[in-house]
């Protein structure tokens, strides 16, 4: 993705947007999330307050679900084995999102994931799961800001959810630091009326903001529809 303080940076903005944004619909019970540090996929769901939604990966470490920890390939047989010492199938969590989705979690997951690598689609940051299992939602947290190819891959994302019929969210910096800033104009004219922007702004002089110095401000749009 880019350097260090980019990958910090994308994460903590993804996960601020889950619980200032999303957090607020109330409507999903889980999201599948891709963060670009920590695990290669994490799974964020409510607190037992319903008060905010949580990293299953955080507060688990040790019981969560190998194969999505790594960001390499291992022989299925070592995969099997350790996750045999972690046992996280009888993790509350793990049941009650298993009944969710109505199977295996893993296998959901899978099927989630290969449905992206079989569309030649980069997998999205966000993924909202629905209380009968489907997907509700997609979203994209661009950091950095929005180039060529950025754009290439959202748009390429934005054809799949109108394909399985669910929302894109797309979600941008308001004053990149390492590119010439996006007009409103440019937003509008270069993206389909039915994607959801976000502008995303940070205090100034705050290189890894936390969720008091973060601002996420729609971008109208109503006017196109």
């Amino acid at each position: 993705m880019g350097s260090l303080y980019q990958e910090l940076g994308h994460d903590i903005v993804l996960r601020h947007f889950i619980h200032m944004v999303l957090g607020q619909r109330h409507t999903e019970p889980f999201y599948l999330v891709s963060p670009a540090t920590g695990p290669r996929l994490d799974i964020y769901l409510w607190n037992e307050e319903k008060e905010e939604y949580i990293s299953v990966f955080g507060s688990t470490r040790a019981k969560y679900i190998p194969r999505f920890v790594l960001r390499f390939t291992l022989e299925e047989h070592h995969v099997d084995r350790v996750s045999a010492e972690y046992d996280y199938r009888k993790e509350g969590w793990y049941v009650q999102l298993s009944n969710i989705v109505k199977g295996d979690l893993v296998s959901f997951i899978d099927e989630t994931v290969t449905r992206f690598d079989d569309s030649d689609i980069p997998l999205p940051d966000i993924l909202g799961v629905g209380l009968k299992g489907e997907l509700t939602c997609m979203a994209e947290v661009k950091f950095e800001g929005l180039g060529k190819a950025s754009l290439g891959v959202a748009l390429k994302q934005y054809d799949l959810a109108v394909a399985l019929g669910i929302p894109y969210i797309l979600v941008v910096p308001a004053s990149p630091s390492h590119s010439r800033r996006i007009s409103d104009a440019w937003l509008r004219n270069s993206l389909p009326c039915r994607i959801d922007v976000f502008r995303f702004r940070v205090r100034e002089d705050t290189p890894l903001p936390k969720a008091e110095d973060l601002e996420f401000l729609p971008l109208g749009r109503q006017e196109e529809l």
